[in-house]
């Protein structure tokens, strides 16, 4: 009898020593809104299991919410109809943040703002439902706390009644529809996280990635691995897919362990996960909802291998997250969630500021491209505006007219030098003279360049390049048929002297006019010739030219595509900087909400134990007052306990 007496008795005392841990947590909550005073007070009341699912629409999270709340298979269909609000299938139902749990009694009830109506008919929760969408997504109310519904009793089995309510908070994963929206479900995750029981990860298993970091834009989810204790992985349409199914049809027994290892392995294919975060307890792969029902009539064999797995997983975790709900669960929760708070913010400013130089290096990157364009473009364009000069001044009348000059000198000086008298009037001196004509013509040279370079140097530097001497062969040709026919005449005469000054005067000016001629072509083909290389130089210059204006084109867009982008950048990087002060902010916010926790844990502990000491120094009876000493040892062991939580990282 003493012995049972004294094991009620330092039971007693045992359960009491973290009354101290549980007042402060209810101090705390006390501080914060009726609504998660309402939700996630433990005092005087048997605690429900609070549970966050967080996912995107059309994923089946109705229909695995619902399981989990404990509502008949048999039901599922005809509650999800109700809870779509009138929306098609195909089309999120959820309006906003949603809590859902097990009504009282066997009406609907739908709580917005603290404000419950109730609804016998399912017609009417319908209605109501989707004035609550309208009303979110027009922006034309205002939301405080999430939406609760309360689903009639007559839903769930006996044996569901009979078991704690679980409320769960409906937390969509997808971009919010408007800003109202946005902040209505930022504001219920900030406020709601940090007490969930459990939070459940939920998407498909033939879409992983939402897991990523980046799907994760939630606070208190990011960094779901550093508190992995508090979170679990749930995979909808697990076993949809033909090479799932094709692996399990080919082994004879099913292995839980196996599927899980191979959820892990394709996991990781989006993102690394850490040594902890794989362990295989933490990932339930389900299959539900008419895909599951489709499975039983279309594969009856495949079926039965995997019933009894999915209802073990099943069963396990709602199994968790019943035992997670327990008061010593739930005070750990809130240090393990807060005890973090410093670590995963200071990984998060790590991200952001490597993000940061990252953008700001890009952004250097760029901007040195755009002045390499820039530079590009000046000198670019300095050649455009000389070959322009050079375009003008080849095609310009002046030239042709200083072309026409030089040739009218030309012909002038050698005038001068020719010796046109022979030495006496014979046939012979006229023959001698056509030879003396002939070489001299042959020395004929006609150099523009050599005249006009004084002009434009560039210019006639490349227009030499380009040119080409007239050919030979067709000069000596022209003057030889030129001069044939005089030859011929002058070999008619039999006699070599002239008899009558007339016909000497008159054969003379024959090979004049012969000279004169055949100078005259020699002089043209040489024109000509300068005339093509000056073309063939204002061609490629025009081809340059366009070539230059093309390019000039070219890199003035490209100038313009990277200032666009580095605009972008530069955007994204002022957003950034936005981000790590707002990161920066709520750092503060929740460290401080933290060291509020700590404190009030230490007021309450200090409280408790000058309880303990007056007990202890007021008791008569000796054997009490050893207890009440052993007690007081175990509180401060408890408390030592709570102190290494608060202070692992």
């Amino acid at each position: 009898m003493i012995n049972d007496w004294l094991t009620e008795y330092w039971s007693e005392l045992y359960l009491s020593n973290l009354d101290w841990a549980f007042d402060a947590y209810e101090r705390l909550i006390s501080s914060m809104s009726h609504d998660i005073k309402k939700t996630l007070s433990m005092k005087g009341k048997q605690v429900d299991p609070f549970v966050v699912v967080y996912g995107k629409t059309q994923v089946g999270k109705t229909t695995l919410l619902l399981d989990l709340l404990g509502i008949h298979s048999d039901k599922i269909s005809e509650v999800s109809q109700v809870l779509r609000g009138g929306r098609e299938a195909g089309k999120s139902a959820t309006a906003t943040t949603m809590e859902y749990c097990r009504s009282t009694s066997e009406n609907w009830a739908l709580t917005i703002n603290s404000k419950k109506e109730f609804y016998a008919a399912e017609s009417d929760m319908i209605i109501a439902l989707s004035d609550l969408r309208e009303s979110m997504e027009n922006e034309t109310q205002s939301f405080n706390s999430p939406c609760i519904v309360d689903i009639p009793t007559r839903f769930f089995p006996i044996a569901a009644k009979k078991c704690a309510n679980i409320r769960i908070l409906d937390l969509p994963g997808d971009n919010p529809a408007n800003a109202t929206e946005q902040k209505h479900v930022y504001a219920m995750a900030k406020a709601y996280l940090p007490f969930a029981d459990l939070i459940l990860l939920v998407g498909r298993g033939d879409d992983l990635s939402f897991l990523n970091s980046e799907a994760m834009s939630l606070p208190g989810l990011d960094n779901w691995q550093a508190m992995l204790g508090r979170f679990r992985i749930v995979t909808t349409f697990s076993y949809s897919a033909q090479s799932i199914r094709n692996l399990i049809r080919k082994k004879e027994e099913v292995n839980i362990s196996d599927i899980r290892a191979r959820l892990i392995e394709q996991i990781q294919r989006f993102g690394e996960l850490s040594n902890e975060g794989k362990n295989q307890n933490l990932f339930f792969p389900l299959e539900f909802g008419n895909s599951w029902q489709n499975l039983e009539k279309q594969e009856p064999v495949l079926y039965r291998k995997l019933k009894p797995l999915i209802n073990g997983l099943r069963a396990t975790l709602i199994d968790e997250i019943h035992a997670s709900v327990s008061p010593v669960s739930r005070l750990r929760n809130m240090l393990d969630s807060h005890v973090r708070i410093e670590y995963i913010y200071k990984k998060k400013l790590e991200r952001l500021k490597q993000d940061e130089k990252n953008i700001i290096r890009e952004i250097q990157a760029i901007d040195e491209d755009v002045q390499i364009y820039k530079k590009l473009n000046e000198r670019e364009l300095e050649q455009l505006n000389k070959k322009i000069k050079l375009i003008e001044y080849g095609t310009s009348e002046n030239l042709k007219s200083n072309i026409n000059d030089l040739i009218v000198v030309y012909k002038s000086e050698r005038h001068s030098k020719i010796d046109r008298n022979p030495e006496k009037d014979s046939v012979t001196s006229l023959k001698r003279l056509i030879l003396n004509y002939k070489s001299q013509l042959n020395e004929i040279e006609l150099n523009l360049s050599q005249s006009l370079v004084v002009n434009n140097k560039a210019y006639w530097r490349d227009v030499e390049k380009t040119f080409m001497e007239p050919n030979p062969s067709v000069i000596n040709n022209e003057v030889r048929t030129i001069f044939e026919q005089v030859e011929k005449d002058l070999d008619k005469y039999f006699i070599k002297k002239y008899l009558s000054i007339k016909n000497y005067h008159h054969d003379k000016n024959k090979v004049e006019t012969a000279r004169k001629k055949s100078e005259e072509f020699i002089l043209l083909q040489w024109e000509s010739s300068w005339i093509k290389a000056i073309n063939t130089m204002n061609k490629k210059n025009n081809n340059k030219k366009s070539q230059l204006e093309a390019s000039i084109l070219i890199n003035k867009d490209e100038q313009r595509k990277l200032q666009k982008e580095s605009h972008v950048k530069k955007s994204l990087l002022n957003k950034l900087k936005i981000r790590v002060i707002n990161t920066e902010k709520l750092m503060k916010e929740d460290i401080t909400k933290f060291e509020t926790f700590i404190n009030i844990l230490k007021q309450e502990f200090h409280a408790s134990i000058t309880k303990k000491i007056d007990a202890f120094l007021v008791e008569d009876d000796e054997y009490d007052a050893f207890m009440q000493l052993v007690s007081f040892c175990e509180l401060s062991a408890q408390r030592d306990t709570l102190e290494l939580l608060h202070g692992k990282k």
